[in-house]
């Protein structure tokens, strides 16, 4: 089986998926049509539970006990507990003015930024930019493992495998449909929201 070869999709949980992120043996979805994050079993699409939020997010990253995700319309990430409502226990602003992607290696936060486009690794407590590099022309999403980071171009409908300490591009191969917004790493897969076809595909890696 070939990289990216498509294993199984299922409906996304609403009409504009955006991020995804991992919460134990499930999924995140954030969706800019809706302002919640849903809880997805992986293995057939159900929703198990959805959080609501202030705003419609882009993109969740699960850290400890908490969430942290992005608002691009206010340009803004912000920290949130885990509940039926995603509680806000705080928030700054973003370095860039489209933050979109969201992941962390557990000490520091990796930010998307769409406009420039940069990922950005940013102090957990601060927001402080810590360093960056150079994405994609139309990064959205992002996730990162413990040797590399995986990227989502919307705009050219590729997904890229980075090295985590210089950007740069390993391996490119072309999305499951056209409009790849959201992507997470599961064992030896990845989970990939697109846009354009309102679904979550699982492929091969």
């Amino acid at each position: 089986m070939a990289r990216g070869d498509i294993l199984r999709s299922f409906a996304a949980p609403s009409a504009t998926p955006f991020g995804l992120g991992r919460i134990g043996h499930n999924l995140l979805a954030a969706d800019l049509a809706v302002s919640n994050i849903a809880m997805i079993d992986p293995r057939t699409g159900t929703i198990l539970r959805t959080m609501t939020t202030t705003a419609a997010p882009t993109d969740v990253v699960f850290i400890g006990r908490h969430i942290f995700w992005t608002d691009d319309a206010a340009n803004i990430i912000r920290q949130a507990a885990v509940g039926p409502v995603a509680t806000e226990l705080r928030s700054f602003a973003a370095p860039g003015a489209t933050p979109r992607g969201m992941s962390t290696d557990q000490r520091m936060l990796i930010n998307g930024e769409s406009a420039a486009p940069l990922i950005q690794f940013l102090d957990q407590r601060l927001g402080t930019i810590l360093y960056n590099f150079a994405g994609g022309a139309s990064l959205i999403g992002l996730d990162f493992d413990e040797h590399d980071l995986f990227t989502a171009d919307a705009g050219a409908n590729t997904i890229t495998i980075r090295d985590i300490r210089t950007g740069t591009g390993k391996t490119v191969f072309t999305g499951p449909a056209a409009q790849p917004t959201g992507i997470v790493k599961f064992g030896n897969t990845l989970f990939i929201a697109d846009n354009s076809t309102d679904t979550i595909y699982q492929v091969a890696l």
